[in-house]
C-alpha cells in the first residue's frame, strides 16, 4: 500500500510524445531528412523513379473543393546521444537508451563524494512533425476607432496607419482560447491555464517567434537569437526540439508553420497582451485628443494593467529582445503621460503627486513626467514644492548634459511665479460634441397589467432614495469631462469630483496645504432586484415599470434576458451580454477589446455620467449580474431573479422586492380583462379559478387563454377541470402557498407526458446530485442506456429536464421539489434508490480501481448492478467520470449516513480517499470521511482516511491522533497490510513535528511488513519516506540511494505517478549537493508524472523543489516563477505544509534579488503558517530568513535574535543548518 506524502521534490516528468500519425507508413518510402549525413545521396527504395525534373504539386485550384495534399516527408530528430551527422533510416528501429557517461550536464566538483545516479527510465525521442502546406494569405483585422485605423497583428504592431497586413499562413484551427504575455515574463495561456515552459532557451524560442509573429524567423535567425554568435554543434536539432514541445505544449500544431528558411508563429488580433495594450493605449489617446478625459483615463488605466513586470522579462541575453523591450517600454511611458493627462483634467491632481514624484525620482531626466509633476502640486496649492522640481531638475540638466530645460518646463515655472492658471494640452482641445444613439432595448409590456401599486411604489421610493440620481432630462452626448484651469489652491468647483482615492484632506500623509476641501463620496447607483417564484410576474412588473419610467432616462434603455432559469437554454454569460449592451450604445466592434474585465470597463466608462435604465431580466446569480453593473449614480438598474441575490444586497447595496401572488381583487380584475364579458357575467366560476390558480399572474393568465382558445366553453367549466387537478396531484393547499402555485404551471407540462416519461420524471426527485447522465437515470428507471436516453430526450422536450452538454442533464430546484412530491411514498422509490446507490458505488470502484491499480487490494468488494454502467476501463475515462461526478459522490454519502444505509456511506469513504488526495479535493474528503466514522466508529480505514485529510491539511496533532486510532484497530483485527500504512502515515507525521527518531522508527516498520508480505509497491513507498527523512537529517547519500531504489521500484511496478515522487525527491537531493543540471532533468519528468496523473498536490512539490534549484543556480526569475505557481497550487489544494515551505523560499528568493521587504513578509506568513501547523523545520528556516534579511536592513540586534532562536531549534531537530547557521547568517 503506498503511503507517500506529497513532500518537498515530489512531481513527475513531461511524458514521451508519441510519434505523429502516418510516421511509419511515410517511413516505407522515404529517408528521415534531418538524419541524412551532410553531402551524401539520399536512398531510394526499390521501384523509386531516378532523380530529375519533378512535376510540380497540382494547386488547390485544381481540385474544387479540396486541400493540398499533405506534406510528404514528416523529419524526426536525431535521437539524443547520437552524435551529429549520423545517419539513420526512417526504417530502422527506434533508437535504444543511450546511458550519459559521468561527468556531462556540467556537473560541480562538490558533488564528487555522490556516485552518479543514472535515471531508472529514460524517455524515447519524439518525433518532430512539421506543418503542413501553407494556405491561402488571410488578413489581419484593422481596429478602427473615429477616424483613425489601428492595424493589428503586424510585425511587431509596427504596420502604418491605415495598413492591413497580410501574412501567408496556414488559419489557425479553433479550440481554447490561447493568449500570449510578454509585457512581463513570457508565458502562453491556453484555455485559462499557463503553459509549462521548463527550458529557458524554450522559452527564449517563443518570445522570439512572438516578437516576430506572422512574419516568420529563419532557423539561423532563431540560433543566433538563442547563442549569439557561438552556437553548439546541436544548435539545429536543439531548434527542432524546441518548436516541436512548443507546438505540443500549445494543443495546435500548426500555430507554429513550417516556412522555406525557418518557422512562423500564427496569432489572432488580441491574442499577444502587447497588441492588446498598443490597441487600449491607442484608444485611450484618441479619447484624450477629442475631449473625453474620463474614457481616456480608464482605457489607459486598463492597458497599464496588463503589465506585469519589465517587458520580456529575464530574456535580456536576446538583442532582438532586448530591443523590443525598450520599445514597449518607451510605449508604456508614453501611455502614462497620456493618463496622466487625463487624471490632471480629471482635477485628480492631489493623487497623482505621490506616483509621479516615484517616477520622476526613477527617470529624473523625463522632463515630460517632471513638467507633470510641477503641474500637479501646483494644482495642490503646493507651489514651493513645484519651483523646486523646477530646480532640481534643471540642476541636474546642467550637471550632467550642460543643458537648460525645455519650453514646456520653462513656460510653467513662469506661470507659476506669476500664479496663472495653467491648462494641459488635453483641457485646451475642443470637446467633440458627438451624439451617441439612445437605446431602446425594453420589450413591449404585457397587456392587461393590473395591480402591482405597492411594489411599483417601493421601485419608484428605491429610485428616489438615491440622492445622485437626476430629476430631469438631459442631452445624450459624450460627457464634458475636461476640467477648468486651475490656479493655485483652487478647490475645482465648477469640474468634475475629485478622485476618491485622493489624499486630498487636512488629514492628509501629506501634511496641511494639500486641499483644504474633502469631496463627499458620490452616491451609490440604484439597483433594485425583483424577486419571487416562477409565474409571479417579475418580468411583467419590471418591464411595465420601465417604460412607465423611462422618460427619466433620456440617455437610453437597455434590456437583456439573462435566461438564468430558462429551460430552453444556458445562461447568457456576462461577456456576451456586455458586448450587447456595447454594440447597443454605438461602440464599433473594432473598440471593443477581448479581454471580459476591459469590456466590462468600457461600458461603464460609456455609461458614466449618462442617464440609462439597465433591465437584466431573469438572472441566475450575483456574479451573472455584476459586470453588467454600471458604476455612475446616474444610472438605475433593476434585476429579476428567481433567486434572492444576497449577494447584491450585501455587497452593491441593492434593495430588493419581494413579489408575492396578486391580491384576490387583483386577479380577478386580471381574468376578467384577458377573457372580457363572459367573465364578468360569472363572477362566482371566476373567482373560484383564480383562486385554484393561486393567484399566480401566469397561471390565471394560462387559465384566461385555455378559454379563450374555446369560445364555446362556458367560465363555470373551468374550475371543475382544475378541482380535479387539485385531487390529482394534491398541489393546491388551502393556505394558497406560491411554491405550490408554481407546482400547478408545471404539472401542465408533466400531464402531456408520456407513461414511461413521467415515471421518470417522478424518479428524478429521488436523485440526490443536482446534474447527471443517462446512465444514472437508467439505473433509477431500471431500463436500458438507450430507453433511458429517449426518456430524457421527451423531458427535455417538455422543459422539465435541462441539457447542459454531452450526456449531461440537470433538474432546476423547484421542479426538483415538485418531482420528489409526485414520487412520495412510491413503492418503486426504495428500489430505485438502492438501484442508484448500487451504479455510483460500483462505478467510483472501477474508476479508482483503473486509475490506483496498487490500491484495489483495499476497495470494497461490490458486485455489478444489473444496470448498464459508464466505461471506465480506461484512465482517461476514468478521471472524467470522477471529475464529473465528484460533487454528486459527496451528496450520496451524505443521503446515504442520513438514510440508514451506512453501508454505503463507509464504501465511499474507502473508495474515494486516493481520489480525493490526489486531486487535492480535501473539502469533498473531510465531508465523506467523517460522515463515515460518524456511522462506522473507530474503523481502522475510516480513522486512517481522516487522518489522511489532517496531515494534508497540517493539522499535524489531530492527523496523529486519527493514525493511532487506526493502527490500534488495524493491530486489533489483525491487518497487516493496514497497520503497516499506519505506520507509514504516523512516520510522516513525526517527521512534521519534528521527531525524526520516531519517524524511521514508524517507517522501518511499515518496510519490514511489507517485505515479510512481498508488497513491492508497499517496499517503494517506504524506502522514498526513508529517504526523506535522511535528506532532512543531512544525510544526502542515504536519501540519494533511498529514492533511487524507489524510483526503481516505482518503474518496475508501472506507477509513474510515485515514479515522478521519487523522481523529484532525488532530484532535490541532487539539488543540494550542487548537480543542478542532472536535478533540473529529474525534476522536469517528476513534473510531468504529476500532471499527467492529475496530481495537484504533487505538481505543487514539483514546481517547488524546481525553483528552489533554480534558486541555489542564481537563476531567480526562473526560481521566482515556479515557486509563485507552487503557491498558487498549496493554496488552492489547502496543503499547509507545502505553503510554509514554498513562503520560506520565496523570501530567500527575494532577498537574494534585493526586494527585502517582501522577503521578510514571505518569512513572516511562513513562521505564522508553521507554528499554527506545528511544523518545527520550517518555524527555524523561517526565523533563519527573516534574520537574514534583518542583517541585511542593518538591524543587527534583532537578526541576531532571530538567529538564536532558528538554531536553538535546528539543534533541538539534530539537522546540519544548526551547525552551519553562523556562516549562513554572518553579518
Amino acid at each position: 500500500m503506498e503511503t507517500i506524502s506529497p513532500a518537498p521534490g515530489t512531481g513527475a516528468a513531461r511524458p514521451a510524445p508519441a510519434a505523429p500519425p502516418g510516421t511509419a507508413s511515410a517511413a516505407a518510402t522515404t529517408t528521415c531528412r534531418c538524419a541524412r549525413r551532410p553531402g551524401s545521396a539520399r536512398p531510394r527504395p526499390a521501384g523509386a523513379r531516378p532523380p530529375g525534373p519533378r512535376t510540380p504539386r497540382r494547386s488547390a485550384a485544381a481540385h474544387p473543393g479540396r486541400w493540398p495534399a499533405p506534406p510528404r516527408r514528416r523529419p524526426r530528430p536525431p535521437p539524443v546521444g547520437r552524435s551529429r551527422g549520423t545517419a539513420r533510416s526512417s526504417r530502422a528501429h527506434p533508437p535504444r537508451p543511450v546511458a550519459r557517461p559521468p561527468g556531462r550536464s556540467g556537473r560541480s566538483s562538490s558533488a564528487a563524494p555522490l556516485a552518479p545516479i543514472r535515471s531508472p527510465r529514460l524517455l524515447r525521442n519524439p518525433a518532430v512533425p512539421l506543418a503542413g502546406p501553407l494556405r491561402q494569405p488571410w488578413p489581419t483585422p484593422v481596429y478602427r476607432r473615429y477616424s483613425g485605423d489601428i492595424p493589428i497583428g503586424s510585425p511587431r504592431g509596427r504596420t502604418a496607419p491605415g495598413a492591413v497586413a497580410r501574412t501567408a499562413a496556414v488559419p489557425i484551427r479553433r479550440g481554447a482560447v490561447v493568449r500570449f504575455r510578454v509585457l512581463g515574463p513570457v508565458e502562453a495561456v491556453v484555455g485559462g491555464r499557463a503553459v509549462e515552459l521548463s527550458a529557458a532557451k524554450q522559452r527564449t524560442a517563443l518570445a522570439v517567434l512572438l516578437c516576430l509573429a506572422n512574419t516568420g524567423v529563419s532557423t539561423d535567425r532563431l540560433m543566433h537569437e538563442l547563442w549569439g554568435d557561438r552556437p553548439p554543434r546541436t544548435a539545429k536539432r536543439n531548434v527542432q526540439l524546441y518548436v516541436f514541445h512548443l507546438r505540443r505544449a500549445l494543443g495546435d500544431p500548426e500555430r507554429i508553420a513550417r516556412t522555406a528558411s525557418g518557422y512562423m508563429l500564427l496569432t489572432r488580433p488580441g491574442e499577444v497582451d502587447a497588441e492588446h495594450f498598443a490597441v487600449l493605449a491607442e484608444q485611450g489617446g484618441h479619447a484624450l485628443a477629442d475631449g473625453d478625459p474620463a474614457l481616456a483615463a480608464d482605457l489607459l488605466r486598463q492597458a497599464e494593467r496588463l503589465w506585469r513586470g519589465p517587458a520580456y522579462a529575464g530574456l535580456e541575453d536576446s538583442e532582438l529582445l532586448r530591443q523590443e523591450a525598450t520599445r514597449l517600454d518607451e510605449r508604456r511611458a508614453a501611455a502614462l503621460e497620456a493618463r496622466f493627462d487625463a487624471d490632471l483634467a480629471l482635477g485628480r491632481h492631489g493623487a497623482l503627486v505621490a506616483e509621479l514624484a516615484a517616477l520622476a525620482a526613477e527617470q529624473p531626466l523625463r522632463e515630460r513626467w517632471r513638467a507633470q509633476l510641477m503641474l500637479a502640486l501646483y494644482r495642490s496649492g503646493r507651489q514651493a514644492d513645484a519651483l523646486e522640481v523646477y530646480r532640481d531638475t534643471r540642476r541636474l540638466l546642467a550637471e550632467e548634459h550642460g543643458l537648460e530645460p525645455g519650453p514646456e518646463l520653462r513656460a510653467l515655472e513662469e506661470a507659476i511665479l506669476r500664479g496663472e492658471p495653467v491648462r494641459t494640452a488635453a483641457e485646451r482641445t475642443p470637446v467633440a460634441r458627438v451624439p451617441l444613439p439612445v437605446p431602446a432595448l425594453l420589450p413591449a409590456t404585457v397587456t392587461a397589467f393590473t395591480g402591482r401599486h405597492e411594489e411599483r411604489a417601493r421601485l419608484d421610493a428605491a429610485l428616489a432614495d438615491r440622492s445622485g440620481f437626476p430629476v430631469g432630462p438631459g442631452p445624450a452626448e459624450f460627457p464634458n469631462g475636461s476640467g477648468p484651469a486651475h490656479g493655485p489652491g483652487s478647490p475645482d468647483s465648477s469640474g468634475p469630483p475629485h478622485d476618491p482615492g485622493s489624499p486630498d484632506g487636512p488629514d492628509s500623509p501629506h501634511g496641511p496645504g494639500f486641499s483644504d476641501v474633502v469631496a463627499d463620496p458620490p452616491a451609490a447607483p440604484a439597483i433594485t432586484v425583483v424577486t419571487g417564484p416562477a409565474g409571479v410576474g417579475k418580468t411583467a412588473l419590471a418591464v411595465h415599470w420601465a417604460h412607465r419610467v423611462a422618460p427619466r432616462f433620456p440617455d437610453g434603455q437597455l434590456y437583456v434576458n439573462l435566461r438564468g432559469f430558462d429551460p430552453s437554454g444556458t445562461p447568457v454569460p456576462p461577456a456576451e451580454a456586455v458586448r450587447l449592451f456595447l454594440d447597443a450604445l454605438g461602440v464599433p466592434p473594432s473598440r471593443v477589446p477581448t479581454d471580459p474585465d476591459a469590456q466590462s470597463g468600457l461600458y461603464r466608462s460609456m455609461l458614466a455620467g449618462r442617464r440609462v435604465l439597465v433591465v437584466l431580466d431573469n438572472a441566475a446569480e450575483a456574479d451573472q449580474v455584476r459586470p453588467l453593473l454600471p458604476g455612475t449614480p446616474s444610472c438605475a438598474t433593476v434585476v429579476t431573479s428567481r433567486a434572492d441575490l444576497a449577494g447584491l444586497v450585501a455587497r452593491e447595496g441593492a434593495q430588493r422586492v419581494d413579489l408575492r401572488a396578486l391580491s384576490p381583487a387583483e386577479a380577478v380584475a386580471l381574468f376578467e380583462a384577458l377573457v372580457g364579458d363572459r367573465a364578468r357575467a360569472d363572477p362566482e366560476s371566476t373567482a373560484e379559478v383564480v383562486e385554484h390558480c393561486d393567484r399566480l399572474p401566469l397561471a390565471v393568465r394560462i387559465a384566461a387563454e385555455h378559454a379563450c382558445a374555446h369560445p364555446a366553453l362556458p367560465v363555470s367549466a373551468l374550475p371543475a377541470e382544475l378541482r380535479d387537478e387539485q385531487r390529482r396531484l394534491d398541489l393546491l393547499d388551502a393556505g394558497g402557498d406560491a411554491r405550490t402555485a408554481v407546482r400547478s404551471v408545471f404539472s401542465w407540462s408533466y400531464r402531456r407526458l408520456g407513461g414511461p416519461g413521467a415515471r421518470a420524471f417522478r424518479l428524478l426527485g429521488l436523485h440526490p446530485a443536482r446534474a447527471f447522465g443517462a446512465h444514472s437515470v437508467a439505473a433509477l428507471a431500471d431500463t436500458g442506456l438507450a430507453e433511458a436516453r429517449a426518456l430524457l430526450d421527451e423531458l427535455v422536450r417538455a422543459h422539465l429536464v435541462e441539457s447542459e452538454g454531452p450526456d449531461r442533464y440537470a433538474v432546476h430546484d423547484l421542479l426538483r421539489a415538485y418531482a420528489v412530491e409526485l414520487v412520495g411514498d412510491d413503492a418503486e422509490a426504495a428500489p430505485a434508490v438502492s438501484r442508484l446507490f448500487d451504479h455510483y458505488r460500483y462505478t467510483a470502484v472501477v474508476a479508482v480501481g483503473t486509475l490506483f491499480p496498487h490500491d484495489r487490494g483495499g476497495l470494497p468488494e461490490v458486485d455489478p448492478p444489473g444496470t448498464p454502467v459508464p466505461p471506465v476501463h480506461e484512465p482517461d475515462a476514468a478521471r472524467e467520470w470522477l471529475d464529473r461526478e465528484r460533487a454528486g459522490l459527496v451528496v450520496l454519502a451524505r443521503r446515504a449516513a442520513g438514510t440508514g444505509r451506512d453501508g454505503y456511506c463507509v464504501d465511499l469513504s474507502r473508495t474515494l480517499w486516493r481520489d480525493f488526495e490526489v486531486g487535492g479535493h480535501h473539502r469533498e474528503a473531510l465531508t465523506v470521511h467523517a460522515l463515515a466514522a460518524d456511522v462506522a466508529g473507530d474503523r481502522g480505514d475510516v480513522s486512517a482516511n481522516l487522518g489522511r485529510v489532517h496531515l494534508w491539511l497540517g493539522a499535524h496533532h489531530e492527523a496523529r491522533r486519527h493514525f493511532e486510532r487506526a493502527l490500534a484497530a488495524y493491530r486489533e483485527a489483525g491487518d497487516r497490510a493496514g497497520e503497516a500504512h499506519a505506520l507509514s502515515r504516523l512516520g510522516l507525521v513525526h517527521d512534521r513535528l519534528g521527531d525524526y527518531d520516531a519517524a524511521l522508527a514508524h517507517l522501518r516498520e511499515a518496510l519490514e511488513i511489507h517485505r515479510r508480505a512481498d508488497d513491492r509497491h508497499g517496499v517503494g513507498s517506504q524506502l522514498h519516506n526513508i529517504g526523506f527523512v535522511h535528506r532532512r537529517l543531512g544525510r544526502y547519500e542515504e536519501a540519494a540511494e533511498h529514492h533511487r531504489r524507489a524510483a526503481e521500484v516505482f518503474a518496475d511496478v508501472g506507477d509513474a505517478r510515485l515514479e515522478g515522487y521519487a523522481l523529484g525527491n532525488l532530484g532535490l537531493v541532487l539539488s543540494l549537493v550542487g548537480r543542478h543540471e542532472e536535478a533540473l532533468e529529474h525534476l522536469e519528468r517528476s513534473l510531468a508524472r504529476c500532471r499527467a496523473a492529475g496530481d495537484r498536490g504533487g505538481e505543487g512539490s514539483a514546481l517547488f523543489t524546481t525553483g528552489s534549484a533554480y534558486r541555489r543556480m542564481g537563476r531567480h526569475a526562473e526560481a521566482l516563477e515556479h515557486l509563485h505557481q507552487a503557491l498558487a497550487l498549496s493554496r488552492e489544494t489547502g496543503e499547509r505544509s507545502l505553503e510554509a515551505e514554498t513562503l520560506n523560499a520565496l523570501g530567500l528568493t527575494l532577498c537574494a534579488v534585493g526586494r527585502r521587504r517582501e522577503a521578510a513578509a514571505r518569512h513572516r506568513g511562513a513562521l505564522t503558517l508553521a507554528r499554527q501547523t506545528g511544523d518545527v523545520f520550517e518555524q527555524a528556516e523561517a526565523l533563519a530568513g527573516l534574520a537574514a534579511v534583518l542583517a541585511e536592513t542593518g538591524d543587527h540586534a534583532r537578526a541576531a535574535r532571530h538567529r538564536e532562536e532558528a538554531a536553538a531549534l535546528y539543534r533541538e531537530l539534530g539537522v546540519p543548518q544548526s551547525e552551519d547557521i553562523p556562516a549562513r547568517l554572518a553579518t
